[in-house]
């Protein structure tokens, strides 16, 4: 009966009002965890996982798959408290990566349920290296102290090897527009124009590291462009023939190839699938 009223509400309002109600909807459902939980675990630690919950209820992933990594996440960093020291992530290293494999086989779990919750940690790692760690400063002038951290979560031995029977799935790096527009959605609503635009050109692959905006390419009547370009000119950087720009040392430069690969792989997290542009 309450999920009828709420349908019921919600077809009330405009498509784009829906749509993020019903966002707004799965980031308190995803952000809602035990409070003792909350409680136990590395303040720092439990403050990123906040912001990975919200990341992820935006994205395209289906709800049920964010509950899972949620869950999965859960289970890692209980294990952290109670046999880690309650350690930041940050400090978690390979090893210790290690022994919480061979904690969870030792539980009983199989190869695939340990190739899933590391897949789900690195997500959670990627998410850290790539989106919180992207910038230098902060919009308040602070350093980021997660600028420059890159993980190894990928590497670490699962303490398992898989079963000569098991079916390996084919990488699939197609995307719904239902998908790439939930991911323009939260880029234009994070004021991220810049990856809006990447995201509306991607097809133009290697080509966008030399795009100019008198380029025929340049597409000007795109809405990520206008807002892009109000962007550029708040941020005194109109002179800068480039669209790809980035600042650093205090000046805008143009983007280079490992800065344009940081977006594609904040779109893959964001999409859960690879993106690739170059």
């Amino acid at each position: 009966m309450a999920r009828q009223k709420e349908f019921e509400q919600l077809i009330n309002y405009d498509p784009v009002t829906r749509q993020k109600i019903r966002y707004e909807q799965r980031k308190r459902s995803l952000q809602n965890f035990d409070t003792d939980f909350l409680i136990l675990i590395n303040a720092q630690t439990k403050n990123l996982l906040l912001e990975f919950m919200a990341f992820i209820a935006y994205s395209g992933l289906a709800l049920r798959t964010c509950q899972n990594m949620k869950s999965n996440l859960v289970t890692f960093l209980t294990w952290n408290y109670n046999y880690n020291d309650n350690r930041n992530f940050r400090l978690i290293t390979k090893k210790q990566g290690e022994e919480f494999f061979l904690y969870i086989k030792n539980m009983g779990s199989g190869y695939n349920r340990a190739k899933i919750l590391q897949s789900d940690i690195a997500s959670f790692a990627d998410f850290i290296q790539y989106v919180v760690g992207k910038n230098e400063y902060h919009n308040n002038g602070k350093k980021n102290p997660w600028y420059n951290y890159v993980h190894e979560w990928r590497q670490v031995d699962i303490q398992q090897q898989p079963e000569e029977s098991e079916y390996k799935k084919p990488n699939v790096s197609t995307f719904s527009e239902e998908r790439l527009d939930g991911l323009k959605f939260y880029l234009m609503m994070t004021h991220d124009y810049m990856g809006a635009v990447i995201l509306d050109l991607a097809h133009l692959g290697v080509k966008l590291l030399t795009l100019q905006e008198d380029d025929e390419e340049f597409n000007q009547q795109l809405n990520s462009v206008k807002s892009y370009q109000k962007w550029k000119k708040r941020e005194g950087a109109e002179h800068v023939p480039d669209v790809l720009i980035i600042k650093r040392d205090g000046q805008f430069v143009p983007m280079s190839l490992s800065e344009l690969r940081d977006y594609t792989k904040m779109f893959s997290i964001f999409l859960g699938k690879e993106f690739i542009i170059c």
